[in-house]
């Protein structure tokens, strides 16, 4: 039985933040808009801007 420590997680697998400022009012229009496609915001926004599913993210 191996007690030491885990390897740490590939980088390239793990998810990585997109953060950019807008306001109140433009964040609220986005997620009301966001809405339309589904619950999950994230897999909306990808949609939107034609991004495909890509493998191997731990997330499709």
């Amino acid at each position: 039985m191996n007690t030491g420590p885990k390897k740490p997680p590939d980088e390239r697998t793990l998810p990585h933040p997109l953060t950019f400022f807008v306001t109140a009012a433009e964040r609220a229009i986005v997620l009301r808009r966001l809405r339309r496609y589904g619950r999950d915001r994230r897999r909306a926004l990808l949609n939107l801007v034609g991004c495909p599913r890509v493998r191997g993210n731990g997330r499709s």
